[in-house]
C-alpha cells in the first residue's frame, strides 16, 4: 500500500516514531466542535440546491431524533434521504459511519465512508477513524493505521483515537513476539515498540488509565531490549523529564 497524502502531509502505513510525533503537535484542520456549530451555512447555495436544503436538513435532524429514540431503521433511511437529496451533505454520512461503527457493520460503515468521499470535497471529522475502525476489525492494519493519521490530521488527537492507534501497533507487534524468535526481527519492533509508546503516552497525558500505564511499562521493556536508549528518546516517545519517566516506572512497572 503506498503512502497516502492529505493537506500536503503524507501518511505511511509503517510510520516512525518521529513522524507520529509531528503529526501529533501539528495544528488539526478542523476542531470537531466548532465545525458541527457552523458547517451548516455552507450549504445554503443558490438555486436548485438552495431550495432542496430544508428538506434535506429536516431529513437530517429526524435521523438524529429517531436514533436518539432507539429507533435505528428509521434513522437509518432518514440519514439516506438527506443524502439523496443533497448528496455533498457532509453530516448524515458523519451519523451513519458513527452508527454503524458503534454496531460493528463494517461492511456497511466501509461503503457510506467511501460514497462520502466520492461526493464531498473536503475532508470533515470522524469518517476517517469510522474506516479505520471497520478497516481495523477486517485485520488491515496497515491501513487502519493511515486513516488513524488522517483523523488526527483532520480532528486533532483524543484519547479514544490514540487508544486504537496504539491498539493497532500492538496488534502489528503480537505475531512478532509470537514467532519467539529470540529478537530476530529486533528493528521492526523497535519501530512498532516506538510508535505505540508515543500514541500510548499521549493517551494517557490526555487521560489517567492505570491499565494503561502498566501496558506502557511493558511496552518500555520490549522497547528497551532491542537496543540502546537516550534521554533524548524518553523525552521523545514519552514526553516526559528522566526523572518523572523513573517515577512513573517506578510507581506502574516495579522498578
Amino acid at each position: 500500500m503506498p503512502p497516502t497524502q492529505l493537506n500536503g502531509r503524507v501518511f505511511p502505513p509503517c510510520p516512525k516514531s518521529d513522524d507520529l510525533i509531528h503529526l501529533f503537535n501539528a495544528a488539526p484542520l478542523w476542531n470537531p466542535v466548532e465545525f458541527r456549530k457552523t458547517h451548516w451555512g455552507q450549504y445554503q447555495w443558490n438555486g436548485e440546491e438552495m431550495e432542496l436544503w430544508p428538506d434535506a436538513s429536516g431529513a437530517y435532524n429526524s435521523a438524529i431524533q429517531a436514533y436518539q429514540a432507539n429507533n435505528v431503521e428509521e434513522a437509518i433511511d432518514l440519514a439516506e434521504t438527506a443524502i439523496e437529496l443533497l448528496p455533498r451533505f457532509a453530516e448524515p454520512y458523519i451519523h451513519l459511519s458513527v452508527m454503524y461503527q458503534k454496531f460493528q457493520d463494517w461492511e456497511n460503515c466501509v461503503d457510506t465512508v467511501r460514497r462520502a468521499y466520492e461526493s464531498i470535497q473536503e475532508e470533515v471529522p470522524d469518517l476517517h477513524f469510522c474506516l479505520g475502525r471497520a478497516l481495523h476489525s477486517q485485520g488491515h492494519f496497515g491501513e487502519a493505521i493511515v486513516e488513524f493519521q488522517k483523523e488526527v490530521s483532520v480532528s486533532g488527537k483524543n484519547y479514544n483515537l490514540l487508544r486504537w492507534m496504539l491498539q493497532t501497533f500492538d496488534d502489528r507487534l503480537e505475531p512478532i513476539f509470537r514467532k519467539g524468535n529470540d529478537w530476530a526481527n529486533r528493528l521492526e519492533i523497535r519501530s512498532l515498540a516506538g510508535c505505540a509508546l508515543v500514541c500510548g503516552f499521549r493517551a494517557l497525558a490526555i487521560q489517567s488509565d492505570q491499565g494503561l500505564a502498566k501496558h506502557l511499562c511493558g511496552l518500555w521493556d520490549d522497547f528497551e531490549k532491542t537496543g540502546e536508549w537516550s534521554l533524548e528518546t524518553v523525552q521523545a516517545l514519552t514526553g516526559m523529564t528522566l526523572n518523572q519517566f523513573k517515577g512513573f516506572r517506578h510507581s506502574f512497572g516495579g522498578r
